[in-house]
């Protein structure tokens, strides 16, 4: 795996998150804010959050969790109550039920009856929202991965052990950058 050539930037990152919690019809319709915030927390898949459906969620006494992938992830109160609307959505919509009666899409399809809206399809959604998918999942990976250990974000996502090692090389912060930037700068000596 090669380094990722392109990341959010922190601040706009963060910007997005703090958008779409609050969030207004203008921002995004609830699935693309949804969809958007487990790509910018999470590091979540379009792939993966397509299919999720209500018996991916949970909720115990006031803790919501969320299954991306083998282990559920506790969702924080913010985002767990738009991820609780989304469901309560979801279980009210006979379309999005499924086929095999286990549980409703979260992420229904707009034109099909009992199916998951198409990734490409959700892909667009956030792209209009001022996601870009791929960009905001680096971001997201290098700051689980700098945070937590490389198996817990590994059974988390989703990921394989080695991919998560990889990230977690990735965002290990070296000094090399400041060293130089620092040797570059004149000092307040150099000055006088």
């Amino acid at each position: 795996m090669a380094k990722p050539s392109e990341i959010s930037d922190a601040e706009e990152h963060h910007a997005l998150i703090r958008s779409f919690i609050a969030g207004s019809d203008e921002t995004a319709n609830l699935t693309t804010r949804v969809a958007a915030l487990l790509v910018l927390l999470y590091g979540a898949r379009i792939d993966r959050i397509h299919r999720l459906t209500t018996a991916d969620t949970s909720t115990v006494g006031e803790r919501t969790y969320l299954t991306l992938a083998a282990e559920p992830i506790e969702i924080p109160s913010p985002v767990a109550g738009l991820l609780a609307r989304l469901v309560a959505d979801a279980e009210r919509d006979p379309r999005a039920l499924r086929r095999d009666s286990e549980g409703s899409y979260l992420f229904v399809s707009p034109r099909r009856h009992h199916e998951p809206i198409h990734p490409t399809t959700l892909g667009r959604w956030m792209a209009r929202a001022g996601v870009s998918p791929r960009i905001a999942r680096n971001y997201a990976m290098l700051a689980l991965t700098s945070d937590l250990p490389a198996a817990v974000v590994a059974t988390q996502v989703g990921i394989t052990a080695q991919a998560a090692g990889r990230w977690a090389q990735f965002a290990q912060r070296d000094s090399v950058e400041y060293i130089v930037a620092r040797a570059r700068t004149p000092t307040r000596e150099g000055l006088l």
